[in-house]
Order: structure tokens, then sequence, then C-alpha cells
């Protein structure tokens, strides 16, 4: 069965590495993106979300050994433990409760309390860039070999995964987040620091509905399980008597529908 592990435990991974996915409660999610044709339908897309990253992140771990720590808020640990129990019975993670008032501050604080854990690489990603590979979390870990940091610069001027053999002060300095210059204005900073990072090739993350439907018409194979599984979920119809259903009656039975876990992803196959 899988487990939150407690903070005794780390590091396990003999390089001491960790990769950090960085989320948050579903219900934010669904707020903040609106990907759904409604709150529960938008959970549920959020949760085929983070199981396909788990999927992608175990994959890579059984070449690449690193542990999983995952940072969102305090309440959504239950969610966390279902998405990554469709994955696997037997896998473990980290917990990081979120910290501070804004975006910058949680974020930076996740990687604190990683670096304060003992590892000496700590790769950090978000929950929305669904073409991430096994091999490039592999190549992320590699590059910390002989680099200082190494970055995946994002089709919308942002940054899908960063990798850090330690947290500069000043790396986040003035940065504008939410906008199309956020990579551009980090590797300034980079720059100013005089670090050597490597830079990953570019990906798309999915921020708003437009990004999302992007993603669902790309010809891209990486996810074609998870994108049925999306597809199926975003157009199913509905039986003929839910128009004649009282709107309480419709409401909670959609509800419960939504909340269902997703199916499990078998796209990368796991070693035993």
């Amino acid at each position: 069965m899988n487990k939150h592990l407690p903070n005794s435990s780390y590091p396990t991974s003999p390089p001491r590495r960790a990769l950090v996915i960085f989320t948050s409660h579903p219900v934010k999610e669904a707020q903040r993106k609106g990907l759904g044709k409604d709150l529960h339908q938008t959970q549920a897309i959020y949760r085929g979300f983070l199981q396909h990253l788990f999927s992608t992140a175990l994959a890579a771990s059984t070449k690449t050994p690193f542990d999983l720590l995952v940072a969102s808020d305090s309440d959504d640990q239950s969610n966390i433990d279902r998405a990554l129990a469709g994955v696997s019975d037997s896998a473990s993670y980290q917990f990081i409760e979120h910290r501070g008032n804004n975006f910058q501050d949680k974020f930076s604080s996740a990687l604190r309390n990683a670096f304060s854990r003992g590892y000496e690489q700590v790769t950090i990603i978000g929950n929305d860039c669904l073409d991430l590979t096994p091999e490039i979390f592999s190549q992320t870990f590699s590059a910390l070999e002989n680099h200082d940091g190494v970055i995946g610069p994002a089709e919308d001027g942002g940054f899908y995964l960063l990798g850090l053999k330690q947290l500069p002060e000043t790396l986040f300095k003035d940065i504008n987040w939410c906008c199309q210059s956020v990579f551009a204005q980090i590797c300034d900073n980079i720059g100013q620091l005089g670090l050597r990072f490597r830079q990953l090739s570019l990906l798309q993350d999915i921020d708003n509905l437009r990004d999302f439907n992007a993603w669902l018409q790309s010809p891209t194979g990486i996810s074609a399980q998870l994108k049925n599984y999306l597809l199926n979920l975003i157009f199913i119809r509905p039986p003929a008597d839910y128009y004649y259903q009282p709107f309480l009656a419709r409401f909670h039975r959609d509800k419960r529908y939504w909340q269902l876990p997703p199916p499990v992803f078998s796209f990368y196959q796991l070693s035993a």
C-alpha cells in the first residue's frame, strides 16, 4: 500500500536526489484553470494530470533513483494518496505543506524544505506539463552532476522544470510571475549569479482552457492513454433521463461521478 513517509525517513535514494511535484488542492486548480464544464469535472481532470505525472516519475525512478516529494495544501493529501494508489500500491512519497502567501513564497519554501531534508539534487515540476517523460527526468539528474542547474522552458514563456544543487537567495529576485517573460527573467538572474545551467527542450504546459484544447489536439503520442481518458471525460453524454431529473438530484449524481478516481494509466511499464 502506498504511503506518506514520515520526515525521519529521508533521503532514501543513494545519490540524495529528489523530485518535487508542486501542486495544490483540486478545488483551487479548478477555480484557477477552469478546464472543465464545471467544478467537479475540472477536479477529475486535475486528478488525471496528477496520476499521469506519478506514473511518469515512478517509471523514471526505476532507472535513475530519486525520492518523490509532493508540495501542496495541507488538505490535499487524500487526493494525492488516491492518485498515487491508481499507479502503484507500494510507492511512497514525502509531503511538503505549502508555506507562504503567494506563488513565489510557496515555490521557494518547497525547494528550501527539500534541501533541508538532506537532498543534494532537487528537481521541481508543476502539475500541468503532460509531455514530460522518464528520459527528461534522467537527463535532468545526469546534467546536475556537472551543472549548477537545469531548466525546461515552456511555450508560454514560463518554465516546466527546474533542477538545482542549491537554492541561491536571489534566483527568484524581481520575478514577475504569471507572465510571458518568466523564463527570460530567471535566465537573467542565472546569468547575474554566474551559474552554469543546462537548458532542456521546449514543452507545452497547460494553464487554461485554450492550452488544454491545444494539447488534446496535438499529434504527440506520449500521453495517448491519458488523452483518451480526458476526451471521454469531456465529451461523455449523459443518459436521456438526465434532463428530466430535478436539478439537485443531477448535481449530486454528477458530483459523485466526477469524484471517481481516474482509471489506471499503464503507458509506462513499471518494474516490479
